[in-house]
């Protein structure tokens, strides 16, 4: 199950990510477990995975994650969703909130603002 899961991903190192799997998969006290990336959870396997995303951006260069964003919170009712969706706002799945992100464009943020106002969690 665990290799099915490996090979079905798409990654630009999938034959590397193959064979670290073929070499561990050995040694019976190395055990896998699929971490769900960038859920902002504070348990110690994602922040085990915020380091090594922090490591892999300094191997390549960047200081900070290039695909790090801000979520910005806001209080949309449920009826009005669909308004809040065609400016740009998503939903957060976790936090079962609707959602903007810091690099959205200004006038649309600025009319979600004007509309939803922002709630008072930003991530």
């Amino acid at each position: 199950m665990i290799l099915y899961n490996i090979i079905n991903t798409t990654n630009e190192n999938l034959e590397l990510v193959k064979k670290a799997f073929m070499i561990c998969n050995k040694n019976k006290n190395i055990k896998f477990k699929h971490i769900r990336a960038h859920t902002e959870l504070k348990d110690e396997h994602s922040t085990g995975n915020d380091g090594a995303d922090k490591l892999a951006n300094l191997a390549i260069g960047y200081e900070s994650c290039m695909y790090n964003i801000t979520k910005i919170y806001l209080n949309v009712p449920y009826k009005k969703k669909e308004e809040g969706k065609s400016l740009g706002a998503k939903w957060d799945l976790y936090k079962k909130k609707m959602y903007i992100e810091n690099n959205l464009d200004e006038e649309k943020k600025n009319k979600l603002y004007n509309l939803f106002g922002s709630g008072p969690d930003k991530v």
